[in-house]
């Protein structure tokens, strides 16, 4: 006759048994904690491409200067205040990559054939005002 599971495993010493248990369970538990916070750790780096890459304040800021002094308002609108002449920007930054926006400022015509904006080159938005431009461009979502 077999002996029941409360007795121990068979062949063996219930004390034994028990003790050998003890240090599987406390491996188990450290492996399952320290995947946890592995998880938890990547989890905390991938949160989210607008978390991931937050823009500084101040880059924003200068960017909405660049904005005003180029006249951009005069055809875009952002939030209901603006033309209507351009497309409303309000949610840009959720439609359009950095890079993207960056490309659509120097060549208008890349994004669209028949666009009516003109290009801003070099001459017009150096790069470190294209780059706050941009900023403040992919902030409006």
């Amino acid at each position: 006759m077999r002996r029941r599971p409360r007795e121990g495993r068979p062949r063996r010493n219930r004390k034994e048994w028990s003790a050998s248990m003890r240090v599987h369970r406390s491996s188990a538990l450290a492996l399952v904690l320290s995947g946890t916070l592995v998880l938890a750790a990547g989890l905390g780096a991938a949160a989210g491409p607008e978390k991931q890459k937050a823009t500084p304040s101040a880059d924003v800021a200068a960017g909405k200067k660049v904005y005003d002094a180029n006249g951009c308002a005069a055809c875009h609108a952002v939030a209901g205040k603006g033309g209507k002449t351009g497309p409303d920007l309000t949610k840009v930054g959720r439609k359009l990559k950095p890079a993207q926006l960056m490309k659509v400022v120097r060549n208008p015509k890349a994004l669209k054939a028949n666009s009516l904006m003109p290009a801003y080159g070099e001459e017009k938005i150096d790069a470190k005002k294209l780059k706050a431009l941009t900023a403040y461009l992919s902030s409006l979502k």
